[in-house]
């Protein structure tokens, strides 16, 4: 399981960039099935927890499916030696029966403990009743009312689902590369691996506590760089240069990178970002059995992501 966890110190800060009753982040994880980075909160109510998570730029977990639910709690339900019950973004707080999801998804696999009887909306705890579900660290879901522990309950924290901090554009199926070359959806231009090259970012984009990771995958092994720019050129396609397309500017470069097994990685991207800030990222590499246009160099698709404090 891949993991992109910050520093202590580093968590500490984004916890504190946060408003003052949201939780801070514990762990962070991102799933390998759907490309989607999840940060177990400490301990603290739903409410709490669906607010942190707005401010990461997600919403606690939407589950789609038990292998997502798998994920979940073999990823944090006993993280720290500690076992936990995680909040995940379902409820029915606005209308009582009708179970709904924080993010607006309309998926509709659930795993309720139905040998327990939930969801029940009990009132032996709180007279509002239960509203919020969480995971069992064996996989059911129970519904609670909103705090933060109780008997059977003592440690309960909220799982936040991030989709991708920014997005992939310059990256559509297209026929702007030079001498004709079509890049495929979610490519950048043909290189001499036969295909095109990917862009992908992961992690939390945060000016304060950074886990934020650009990786570019799908290019022949030889040299490179990621290249910013504030602004977006050539429209959503770019502009042909070398053998593919540039999609940013002005140009700010970074140190170059061997490129080892058709992948490269980078970190610290900060920086040169400011909170509330856009910022756009490309790769940029040496393609020299690709030489139809003159140039023997290649881009990757552009990547566009709007930093937090």
């Amino acid at each position: 399981m891949q993991h992109f966890i910050t520093s202590i110190a580093a968590l500490v800060t984004l916890s504190s960039a946060l408003s003052a009753q949201n939780p801070g982040i514990l762990d962070t994880a991102v799933n390998p099935a759907n490309g989607h980075t999840y940060h177990l909160l400490d301990n603290s109510n739903w409410t709490d927890a669906e607010a942190a998570a707005v401010a990461l730029g997600g919403h606690l977990a939407t589950v789609e499916d038990i292998a997502e639910n798998t994920f979940l709690t073999s990823s944090f339900s006993t993280f720290g030696g500690t076992t936990r019950h995680l909040w995940i973004g379902y409820t029915d707080a606005a209308v009582e029966g009708t179970w709904v999801w924080a993010s607006g998804s309309t998926s509709t696999f659930t795993n309720w403990w139905v040998a327990g009887g939930a969801p029940n909306n009990s009132t032996a705890n709180d007279p509002a009743g239960e509203d919020f579900a969480c995971i069992y660290p064996t996989g059911e879901w129970e519904d609670l009312h909103d705090h933060a522990s109780s008997t059977w309950f003592p440690v309960l924290c909220g799982v936040v689902e991030v989709e991708a901090p920014g997005t992939a554009y310059c990256a559509e199926a297209v026929y702007n590369c030079p001498c004709f070359a079509v890049s495929a959806v979610d490519e950048g231009c043909p290189n001499t691996t036969g295909v095109g090259a990917t862009l992908t970012g992961t992690g939390v984009a945060s000016v304060s506590a950074p886990s934020f990771d650009l990786t570019a995958t799908q290019l022949p092994d030889t040299v490179g760089l990621f290249v910013q720019g504030t602004s977006a050129i050539g429209g959503a396609d770019g502009n042909p240069v070398g053998e593919g397309r540039l999609c940013l500017g002005p140009q700010k470069r970074y140190q170059p990178q061997s490129i080892s097994g058709g992948t490269v990685s980078r970190s610290n991207f900060q920086t040169f970002a400011t909170a509330g800030g856009a910022m756009n990222y490309q790769f940029w590499y040496r393609d020299p059995g690709n030489n139809c246009a003159g140039g023997g160099f290649n881009f990757s698709p552009a990547w566009n992501v709007t930093w937090l404090p």
